[in-house]
């Protein structure tokens, strides 16, 4: 289907998610032929799962910037364009992608469904000092994204424990709003952490400010 939501940011940043229901042929037509994103997808050697998740990315990339950009990785996994345009963060969960970007701050998004398995595992990365006030299901999931969110962002990544070093401060749910996480290692760490709800899936981002 067409690009299923987005909204600007600041300064020519912006979000947008893409609703997989394509066939990989038919996100295949939706690229450029012979451009920068098929000649790299060729090269992508993964479960099919994951090349239509690449795919789909790289088909909402192109959706939003009307343009390909080159995507690269660091050797921790992060996705980085070779042309400096943009910094980017990516996500995906079952059946949806998302994407982030800003031409001048770090940003960070991260998609999940939403799913009981949150809330069973939700002692493993919720502190007792975390708690909101709405759906405990919608709850857990929100707080496990956002620490996916927090965690793109911090300087260091080495040895985060997002029960014991990530905090969401309190809260009341709603359909979208912001939240306000840190670094407890790092009093500096602390960002907005922007969210919406939708009927399947949670979605979370942020962005760096300089101090």
């Amino acid at each position: 289907m067409p690009l299923y939501r987005s909204a600007p940011l600041t300064d020519d940043g912006g979000w947008a998610v893409w609703k997989v229901t394509e066939t990989e042929a038919t996100l295949r037509s939706l690229l450029p032929a012979e451009g920068a994103y098929l000649q790299e997808l060729s090269l992508f050697q993964a479960h099919p799962k994951r090349k239509l998740e690449r795919l789909a990315v790289r088909t909402l990339m192109f959706n939003c910037w009307k343009t390909e950009h080159p995507v690269a990785y660091t050797p921790d996994g992060r996705p980085y364009l070779t042309d400096g345009t943009y910094s980017i963060s990516i996500s995906h969960t079952d059946g949806y992608v998302a994407l982030c970007w800003h031409p001048h701050h770090d940003v960070s998004i991260d998609i999940e469904r939403l799913s009981p398995k949150a809330l069973r595992l939700s002692t493993r990365f919720m502190h007792p000092d975390e708690h909101a006030e709405g759906d405990p299901l919608t709850a857990a999931v929100l707080h496990w994204s956002s620490k996916e969110t927090l965690y793109k962002l911090l300087r260091r990544q080495e040895d985060t424990d997002f029960l014991h070093h990530l905090r969401i401060h309190p809260f009341i749910l709603a359909s979208q709003g912001q939240l306000t996480g840190e670094d407890l290692r790092d009093s500096r760490e602390r960002f907005t952490i922007d969210y919406l709800l939708d009927t399947d899936f949670v979605l979370t981002r942020a962005m760096r400010q300089p101090f």
